[in-house]
């Protein structure tokens, strides 16, 4: 019923206002207002009822300003001013719905688009408002940087790695900024004042800068690992994120633990012994130093085992290893290689040295005796001791000849020390120079 209204309301308004233009002589022979009446009438109907209903109430107001501005008892026979009059009833009253209509269409337009706008709008910050809290659900630490390194975002999980509240987020700190703070607040494992602390911030500063895709672990003060990575983003921006890795980089350090290390006395074992004597041998050929080796035995070990049992046996073990661990040198590399037998690379050592060595360990393990249920046990050691000469090529051969010696300090009586004889090679080489 409204819509009817709005579509005929105008035509009649138009009709009233030309019914006065027919009517009242003084009133249309006064210009501009009858054309000024008719052209807010057609302009009314069209706002109204639209552009149909506009241009019927134009015609309308046309036919009857053309009977009014007719000679009488005539129609369309008027004189030059009144037709002047009539073209421009005309031209207003079919040229405003044109117009309004025009206007309006384009505003209606602007309207959708502002309208899809603001509905792009609301679902980008919808879906940005979802975003973030998804990402503050998060386990793993997020930062969005700009292209000038200023937080743009940071989760829930970062503000805790990084010590940081709310309203630092809202702040929007650079990383710079971010780094600083963290060294103060001591969440790093660094000193808060420091020459080696302020190249790390530069450092780390200069990561995310460049925008370097690689991987670096941060430990914090608190003693988690956090496993670091940042991406360029499109338009300059960067993405890091903090990986808690902890318990896999402990997990990392069991299994190799677990692989390097003897489980019974926790030294290294035959395998990662070899590894790093081969290394040692290598260096020290390259530089010149002597390097010295010395092999272990138990005396009497199958007579504890079979004496004692074998959980004394592995006591003994033990505490053989553990002697040799508190004499050894920080450089030194202790191994078990076997049974009841232990090996000991001393770099930088030489002959002399690596012998009175073993002889302290054999002194030591003499003088304390294992105590196995309120009875001491006293136990004995063989030890062989070589040294790297030039005829020594490759860490077998040094490991065989030690073992020479070893077989030496046991037919000798064992609970010594025997040192092994030089290859008859160097001593040849070694004359010469004697010589001179």
């Amino acid at each position: 019923m409204n819509a009817i209204w709005r579509w005929i309301g105008g035509p009649l308004v138009t009709f009233v206002a030309a019914s006065v233009y027919v009517f009242a002589p003084a009133f249309r022979d006064a210009p501009p207002a009858p054309g000024a009446l008719l052209l807010a009438t057609v302009l009314i109907s069209t706002l109204m009822g639209g552009t149909l209903s506009g241009l019927v109430s134009g015609v309308l107001g046309i036919a009857c300003a053309a009977y009014a501005l007719s000679e009488p008892g005539t129609f369309l026979v008027m004189t030059p001013p009144n037709l002047f009059r009539l073209c421009l009833v005309t031209i207003f009253s079919l040229g405003t719905p044109m117009i309004v209509a025009r206007i309006k269409a384009r505003g209606e337009r602007r309207l959708r688009r502002e309208k899809a706008a603001r509905a792009r709008v609301e679902t980008a910050n919808h879906e940005l408002m979802v975003l973030h809290a998804a990402f503050d659900q998060v386990e793993h630490g997020v930062l969005v940087l700009d292209e000038n390194l200023r937080a743009d975002f940071m989760n829930a999980a970062f503000r805790r790695i990084w010590a940081l509240g709310p309203d630092d987020a809202q702040r929007r700190p650079t990383f710079a900024e971010l780094v600083e703070r963290a060294r103060h607040n001591g969440v790093h494992a660094l000193p808060p004042f420091d020459a080696e602390a302020e190249d790390y911030v530069t450092r780390r500063v200069a990561v995310v800068e460049e925008g370097r895709d690689e991987t670096i672990d941060l430990r914090l003060s608190s003693g988690r690992i956090m496993r670091v990575q940042c991406k360029l983003l499109d338009g300059g921006g960067r993405l890091v994120t903090y990986t808690d890795v902890t318990d896999l980089m402990h997990q990392s350090e069991i299994f190799e633990r677990l692989a390097t290390t003897d489980d019974l006395t926790g030294v290294f074992n035959r395998r990662h012994f070899m590894a790093l004597a081969e290394r040692e041998f290598a260096d020290s050929r390259q530089e010149g130093c002597p390097l010295a080796l010395l092999i272990l035995d138990i005396d009497l070990f199958k007579s504890i085992n079979d004496c004692f049992g074998h959980a004394v046996g592995d006591i003994v073990i033990r505490h053989v290893a553990r002697v040799c661990r508190e004499m050894k040198r920080a450089s030194d590399i202790l191994a078990r290689i076997g049974g009841e037998e232990f090996t000991l690379l001393l770099p930088a050592t030489d002959l002399d040295d690596a012998a009175a060595l073993a002889e302290r360990i054999k002194q030591q393990l003499v003088r304390n005796p294992v105590t196995v249920d309120g009875h001491e046990l006293r136990v004995t050691v063989s030890l062989g001791v070589a040294v790297a000469d030039p005829a020594t090529t490759t860490v077998g051969d040094l490991m065989r000849r030690a073992d020479q010696a070893l077989y030496g300090a046991k037919r000798g009586g064992r609970n010594r020390v025997q040192q092994a004889i030089a290859t008859p090679t160097a001593r040849a080489d070694q004359t010469p120079s004697a010589a001179a």
